[in-house]
């Protein structure tokens, strides 16, 4: 499922539900009581995600200021439905960008705005009479197109990642160099022997667990925002660590990431570094 939902904060009587794009999803009124409760929480200018129970929800609260008064804005709100949570982690960060643009425009549209508002407050639809309002509804169609676009993409790589990842496994089992193989949490799906040999555990041990379970906390800073960064820059390497084998010894390691599309996630390739003795200086 897909939806835009408008929020809008009243001065008068609070938060309130606008309206639905593109139809009424019927949610739960306690899904739509905890959306709203979100105008009280300091996320202006910024995306957040809001989760309950099945549905994750990509919000962004707008002041949108009138001109004619120094003290006098609005504010709004765009969240999104999409819940599937494994697409909505993958495709969000694209989506902050769509959502962006969009807001960009018309937060310098006042009175467009406004008048929009006035209109889904009223149950009304002839936005004819209002000047700009078809361009838009056209934006906001187009917004939820790009949308949806991005996940059918994201869903149509999760199956055909589930036709060839066996063979990108076979590949990496014989890779001489520890690789790890994360999902979109971040959570390890497989390991290769030298994984195993390198951290002591098996790769059924490892499976589902977080990849920072097995770092220095000191490392979980860097390699959470490397990971962030991937989707997009496709490739990382020589980030500096620390993990901790099974035996509890920590071995100082470079990580090498890499996006492996197709939906299969990251493949994270561990090389241990070598330990440098000290130089014995000689006096003459």
């Amino acid at each position: 499922m897909l939806c835009i939902i408008f929020s809008y904060f009243d001065v008068v009587v609070g938060p309130k539900l606008l309206s639905y794009y593109p139809e009424n999803p019927k949610l739960k009124q306690e899904y739509l009581s905890a959306l709203l409760t979100m105008f009280d929480v300091n996320f202006i200018e910024h995306p957040f995600n809001f989760k309950i129970e099945d549905k994750c929800f990509l919000n962004y609260i707008v002041e949108v200021s009138e001109p004619e008064s120094r003290s006098r804005y609005d504010s709004y709100m765009v969240s999104i439905l999409i819940e599937d949570e494994e697409v909505f982690n993958e495709v969000r960060y694209i989506t902050i960008t769509y959502l962006q643009e969009f807001l960009d425009k018309y937060k310098k549209k006042y009175w467009l705005v406004r008048d929009v508002r006035k209109y889904l407050e009223n149950k009304r639809t002839d936005f004819e009479t209002i000047e700009g309002a078809e361009e838009f509804f056209q934006d906001l169609n187009k917004l939820y197109s790009r949308i949806q676009k991005q996940m059918k993409i994201i869903e149509e790589e999760e199956i055909i990642s589930t036709l060839y990842f066996n063979i990108v496994a076979n590949v990496f089992e014989i890779n001489p160099l520890p690789i790890l193989v994360l999902n979109h949490q971040n959570e390890i799906i497989f390991g290769n022997n030298a994984s195993e040999e390198l951290f002591g555990y098996n790769s059924e041990e490892m499976q589902g667990k977080s990849i920072l379970e097995y770092f220095q906390e000191k490392d979980h800073e860097i390699i959470t925002e490397s990971l962030k960064k991937i989707k997009m820059e496709h490739s990382l390497t020589n980030i500096n660590g620390a993990i901790i084998t099974k035996n509890g010894n920590n071995l100082t390691v470079s990580i090498d990431l890499n996006y492996l599309g197709g939906g299969l996630g990251v493949s994270t390739i561990i090389k241990k570094k070598k330990q440098v003795s000290p130089k014995h200086f000689i006096k003459y």
